[in-house]
């Protein structure tokens, strides 16, 4: 598998998703301990339960 790092969202940033303009407040995302990894499949019955990639952590840096 390959590896990448990827914005989940960020606060107090105005998004424009072409239909829905929003804000996410600071601080408004929590977030526990794990558990870790979490595995991301395809539920396609064609494809058995194709895992797509995991997510090993989730971090904040600022308002990312």
């Amino acid at each position: 598998m390959r590896t990448f790092r990827s914005i989940i969202a960020r606060e107090s940033v105005e998004t424009d998703e072409g239909f829905l303009t929003r804000v996410f407040p600071d601080g408004c995302f929590e977030w526990g301990e794990g558990p870790w990894p979490v595995t991301l499949m395809h539920e396609d019955m064609a494809l058995n339960g194709t895992v797509l990639g995991r997510t090993d952590r989730i971090e904040r840096l600022g308002d990312l």
